[in-house]
């Protein structure tokens, strides 16, 4: 029972059907192909701009994926997210919150945080003040709180205990 309804507010539902931009057999619910840069574009004033909602039950699978199979072998972003708002001053790019049991977030392979190309296996940190803050439930998240590992002048590195504690080694 495929069919195209029209309401009186003006919206277009598909029904019991696959939706195709650019192409003739769509893959999904909704298939948008095109060879120019941008594929789906969004606007909104207030709220976000684009919105993935899965209320299923599945017991595999991904809410939201972005896949690439490009044979690009330069460097690129398979998902970037940008903030360039020039009153986003302050604000986060990615928050990443976990609700119920399991990992938060989970990457495979190589890590970079401040740098597009890590070059240590695993996770590599780069930032221009030379230093690595770590907090957590008992510390506080002040500057003044936890410990730090920085390097200082001459390539010297610091173990910096900024708790009124001791600092164990095991």
């Amino acid at each position: 029972d495929e069919r195209i309804e029209f309401d009186s507010a003006g919206d277009i539902s598909v029904l019991g059907a696959k939706f195709g931009i650019g192409t003739s057999s769509p893959y999904g619910a909704l298939d948008v192909q095109t060879t120019t840069r941008s594929q789906i574009v969004t606007s909104l004033a207030d709220d976000a701009a684009l919105w993935v909602t899965n209320t299923g039950q599945e017991t595999g699978g991904s809410s939201l994926q972005v896949y690439t199979n490009s044979a690009h072998t330069g460097t690129r972003n398979v998902c970037k997210i940008t903030n360039d708002h020039p009153s986003a001053v302050g604000t986060t790019a990615l928050y990443v919150q976990q609700d119920s049991t399991g990992p938060a977030a989970y990457f495979s392979g190589n890590v970079g945080i401040g740098t597009e190309a890590p070059a240590y296996t695993g996770l590599h940190i780069h930032n221009s003040s030379n230093q690595l803050g770590i907090t957590g439930t008992n510390t506080g998240v002040a500057g003044t709180d936890g410990f730090g590992i920085a390097v200082i002048s001459s390539n010297i590195v610091q173990i910096i205990q900024k708790e009124n504690a001791d600092m164990e080694f095991y």
